[in-house]
C-alpha cells in the first residue's frame, strides 16, 4: 500500500526555549514546564514538539530534550540541575556558651554545613562542614554567653567532581546559655513506693544559691519511672 507523509518545513532548533530552571530532589522524575517558541509564536507540545529527560531523577545534572514534530524537524537539548532537597531543623537547644542542633537525615546526602552568626542576615558567620558518617546533630560551644545566635543548615551531595548544594533551612535563633546546670546543686529526690503509675520527684535546682526555675531555667525528664 502507497503511504503519503508531509515534509516538515520548520527547523525547530531556531526556536527558543525557556520554563527550565534548578530543581530540588524529590526522590521522582523531575520534569520542566517547557515553552517553546520560534518568534513571537508559542508551539504546541504534543502537536508541534515532544520533550523527554535523562538522569532527572537523582541529585546531579539532567538534560532535557525536546524534538520537533509535525511540520518542524529537528531537535534541541538543555540541561538543568538536581540538588538536596531544602534542609529542616527539627531541634535547637540552648547550651552553656552555645547550642545543640538536630536536622533532617537526607539519605543522598553527602554532608551538611551548619552556618551560625549574631546577624539575622548571617553576615560574619561561621559555617561548619560536617562529612564523616553524614551525622545530623551537633553541639557548638565556645560562643559568647547571653548573645542570641541565628542558625540555619543545609545539605550538599558530590556527584563526581561537582558539590551540589540544597536550600538553606529556614532560619531559628538561640541564645547561648549563661550559665552551666551541670554545676547545680539537686534537691527534692528520694526513694518511692510503687503505685504501677509513672512516678516523679519534686525536683528543686539551685546554682549559687539562687532556686531556679523549672520550664524557664531548665526542663525534667524521667525513665523507667
Amino acid at each position: 500500500d502507497i503511504k503519503s507523509i508531509k515534509t516538515a518545513n520548520n527547523d525547530i532548533t531556531k526556536a527558543t526555549v525557556s520554563g527550565i530552571s534548578t530543581k530540588a530532589f524529590t526522590g521522582k522524575a523531575i520534569t520542566q514546564n517547557v515553552t517553546v517558541k520560534v518568534g513571537n509564536t508559542v508551539l504546541k507540545n504534543g502537536t508541534d514538539y515532544t520533550v523527554s529527560y535523562s538522569n532527572n531523577k537523582n541529585v546531579g545534572t539532567s538534560n532535557v530534550y525536546v524534538y520537533g514534530k509535525g511540520n518542524y524537524s529537528g531537535s534541541l537539548s538543555a540541561k538543568f540541575d538536581i540538588v538536596p532537597a531544602k534542609q529542616q531543623i527539627q531541634k535547637l537547644e540552648t547550651r552553656f556558651k552555645g547550642f545543640f542542633i538536630d536536622w533532617a537525615q537526607k539519605g543522598s546526602a553527602t554532608g551538611y554545613e551548619i552556618e551560625y552568626s549574631t546577624n539575622a542576615d548571617f553576615k560574619d558567620s561561621t559555617v561548619k562542614k560536617l562529612t564523616a558518617n553524614k551525622p545530623d546533630t551537633l553541639t557548638i560551644s565556645g560562643l559568647t554567653a547571653g548573645n542570641k545566635y541565628y542558625v540555619r543548615v543545609r545539605s550538599y551531595t558530590n556527584v563526581g567532581e561537582k558539590v551540589y548544594y540544597g536550600a538553606w533551612s529556614d532560619s531559628k535563633n538561640i541564645t547561648a546559655a549563661k550559665y552551666d546546670i551541670t554545676k547545680s546543686a539537686i534537691s527534692g529526690i528520694s526513694t518511692k513506693t510503687y503505685t504501677g503509675k509513672n512516678i516523679t520527684q519534686s525536683v528543686k535546682v539551685k546554682y549559687n544559691g539562687k532556686t531556679l526555675k523549672s520550664g524557664t531555667d531548665y526542663t525534667v525528664s524521667y525513665s523507667s519511672n
